[in-house]
């Protein structure tokens, strides 16, 4: 898919619930930050659990093919 396309089709499928996931990822970033100042460590474990949230809210709105699933 071309890329404006692709923007209209990402646009087309959160639009129904825009600020809900800007919302959603704003948090993540938060906490992201909060981990990083309190222990600089604790990144290593904030960003892997961001990437499986972000990877969950995918999911949830998007729907994963499961022949796509099965190959891996």
């Amino acid at each position: 898919m071309d890329f404006w396309p692709a923007m209209q089709a990402s646009h087309a499928v959160v639009k129904h619930d825009y600020v809900g996931l800007h919302l959603f990822l704003l948090l993540m970033v938060l906490v992201d930050l909060l981990e990083f100042c309190c222990v600089s460590v604790g990144i290593f474990v904030a960003l892997p659990v961001t990437f499986a949230a972000i990877t969950v809210a995918y999911k949830e709105i998007v729907g994963f093919d499961q022949s796509t699933v099965d190959a891996l």
